[in-house]
């Protein structure tokens, strides 16, 4: 696994300095279906607590029925297409992308973003991570914000002398 992150990230690297770089995206949806739901709202969380952007994550049917409302040229939705659902997941993107919206997909077949093929099915959530993570990292650096110092975050919360 180290191996393909190594290069999933140099892979990633400029293309998702590009996207982070354009000042006209207002907002970041994440989307993913199934397991790869828990990593785009990973890839929300990231975005918003290292670049202080606004980012939302959505499963793609639910987003298909509703908050797609705000798919436009402020707005860059990133898919993580699944293996059993992609073609579906594609379709939703590509309505993003006529709504005027700038759309990113990673996938491990035909995705803006290849990952391995051929991994077994637990490999592909942690392979999504990378370029979600290189994407809030260069977001945050192209504001002028310090993406390892979040504003107002600390290590450790507590509440009523708990730690959590």
């Amino acid at each position: 696994m180290p191996k393909y992150g190594r290069n999933l990230i140099s892979q990633t690297n400029t293309i998702t300095q590009e996207l982070a770089a354009r000042k006209e995206l207002k907002r970041f949806t994440f989307l993913g279906s199934g397991p790869q739901f828990g990593i785009a709202s990973e890839g929300m969380l990231k975005m918003t607590e290292m670049s202080l952007t606004v980012a939302h994550a959505f499963h793609f049917m639910e987003y298909r029925h509703g908050p797609m409302s705000m798919a436009n040229e402020e707005a860059a939705i990133i898919g993580l297409l699944s293996p059993t659902a992609a073609i579906h997941e594609k379709q939703v993107l590509d309505e993003m992308a006529a709504n005027g919206a700038t759309t990113l997909s990673l996938s491990p077949a035909e995705g803006d973003i290849n990952l391995p093929a051929n991994l077994p099915t637990w490999a592909y959530p942690v392979l999504y991570l990378p370029p979600l993570q290189l994407l809030a990292y260069h977001r945050s650096i192209s504001k002028g914000l310090d993406p390892d110092n979040p504003r107002n975050l600390t290590a450790v919360v507590y509440l009523d002398k708990a730690a959590f």
